[in-house]
């Protein structure tokens, strides 16, 4: 009996997400001034009782953030839908998923909003090995100093573009400082902790 109720179970849900696809054209999330916008399509011919727009953080748990009521789709056209996430969780993945009529999901998008205070993102920070710095901008060419708190610079070496890894695996444990600078901007500060 257990078996026969695991068989079904993994059958439905192949199934919900099979006709998910087929009832969609398409489903994508795109980041627009910190917010979040959904955007997707019901083909001609499909209808379903009502859309649940659900969210998560780390895939597993989602949560409903908004719905549309009622008969959704047309037997005689495709019908196009877009939700406003006002508040998405910064700095890290959000999960997006949509319950069509209760019985099917569609797959999962995916985006990261990014919120750069004093012009830079350091992550992460405090850091072991590896970190990752990105600008709110394309910065050209620049130069990046990184020093302990003892004055002794343990990085000095140039980038392009709107971010730069680097590799603290060598670096003492403490607090850095780290100066950008380029030709056009006025330099980025910032702070770092190496674990």
């Amino acid at each position: 009996m257990r078996i026969k109720l695991v068989f079904l179970f993994l059958i439905s849900c192949s199934f919900g997400v099979l006709k998910s696809q087929t009832i969609l054209n398409y489903f994508n999330a795109q980041v627009l001034n910190g917010q979040v916008i959904l955007n997707w399509e019901i083909q001609t011919g499909n209808t379903c009782d009502g859309i649940e727009i659900q969210h998560s953080t780390d895939s597993n748990s989602y949560y409903k953030i908004g719905e549309i009521k009622g008969v959704c789709g047309s037997k005689t056209e495709n019908i196009a839908y877009e939700f406003k996430h006002l508040f998405p969780q910064k700095n890290r993945k959000n999960y997006y998923r949509l319950q069509l009529g209760g019985f099917a999901f569609s797959e999962l998008e995916t985006v990261e909003v990014l919120d750069f205070k004093n012009r830079y993102l350091l992550r992460p920070n405090p850091a072991q090995d590896k970190l990752q710095l990105k600008f709110d901008r394309d910065l050209g060419s620049f130069q990046i100093r990184i020093i302990d708190l003892q004055g002794h610079t343990v990085v000095n070496t140039q980038g392009m573009g709107s971010g730069i890894y680097l590799d603290a695996s060598d670096w003492s444990p403490g607090v850095y400082v780290f100066m950008i600078q380029t030709e056009d901007i006025v330099p980025i500060k910032g702070r770092l902790i190496k674990l």
